[in-house]
């Protein structure tokens, strides 16, 4: 029972004969040490809960995050859908468009052909 922290001797005292109860000294330096051990200690576990909120705070923003993109995805392929159902409907105007005009020069009415008439006069 001669070292009881570190390599420290039991007792620092000028004292000879050293009975089994360490001397005040040593007492004193062990509770000083409990006392810094026990600070340390409260300091890591409130970092350690401050650490332990963030992370559950970065995952449920993650979440958040993940649900924003699914929604985002959806309205990109609504939005990608409806182009394709435009640009049908457009593609279907302007062959509409296309045969209407090579009717009218094939067949031309009477109200087509009177203002060439006219142009013809002049």
């Amino acid at each position: 029972m001669q070292k009881l922290l570190a390599g420290q001797p039991l007792c620092n005292c000028t004292e000879t004969m050293h009975t089994p109860m360490p001397c005040k000294s040593v007492i004193r330096e062990i509770n000083n040490r409990v006392e810094e051990f026990e600070q340390k200690y409260t300091e890591v576990e409130n970092e350690s809960k401050a650490r332990l909120k963030e992370a559950k705070d970065s995952q449920l923003k993650v979440s958040e995050l993940q649900e924003t993109i699914e929604r985002l995805e959806l309205n990109l392929s609504n939005l990608e859908s409806e182009n394709q159902v435009l640009r049908q409907q457009a593609l279907v105007a302007s062959i509409h468009e296309d045969v209407s005009e090579e009717m009218k020069i094939q067949y031309p009415t009477k109200f087509d052909a009177a203002p060439k008439a006219i142009i013809e006069l002049n």
